[in-house]
């Protein structure tokens, strides 16, 4: 009897240890664009799937912060230079034209090659929708710099820049 005893407690514990399951911790993640050029920088950002669009405006020294986005530790996807979860910061878009002084622009986008797979526009290490495009500031904040550098790369309006 005392053996069926400990038999049964033995069993007990195994269906207690084996239901506990340790949940994945939510974090909060926020990326954010600094223009650190001497122009004034007006960023539109498109959804092609949605067909909608926004418009940030900023100027020489200015960060914006996109959505803070929410998700479960351990999914180390997210933290490979080629994920392009912060597309998800900035309402799933998926380009954006960037206009320094409404005199030059550059245009960034990434294009799903597969669920988990993207393709950047050049210059893929300049794109603001690539994860590894961003410099770690802090727990889970990033930093994409618009530099004098992109604005060197931007192409002249012609005036034509819209606004």
């Amino acid at each position: 009897m005392k053996i069926l005893r400990m038999y049964i407690r033995a069993i007990v514990i195994s269906f207690l240890l084996l239901g506990c399951v340790t949940e994945a911790l939510e974090i909060d993640r926020q990326y954010q664009i600094a223009n650190i050029t001497q122009f004034d920088v007006r960023i539109k950002f498109f959804d092609s799937f949605k067909g909608s669009t926004y418009e940030i405006e900023l100027s020489s020294n200015e960060v914006y912060k996109g959505d803070v986005l929410t998700y479960r530790s351990g999914n180390v996807q997210l933290d490979d230079k080629d994920s392009f979860y912060p597309a998800s910061a900035y309402r799933d878009s998926d380009s954006l034209i960037v206009f320094f002084d409404e005199s030059k622009y550059a245009i960034r986008s990434f294009t799903l090659t597969s669920p988990t797979e993207a393709m950047f526009s050049d210059p893929e290490e300049r794109n603001p929708f690539r994860h590894g495009s961003y410099r770690k500031l802090k727990n889970e904040e990033f930093l994409f710099e618009i530099t004098k550098e992109d604005y060197d790369l931007a192409t002249a309006c012609d005036g034509s820049c819209e606004k």
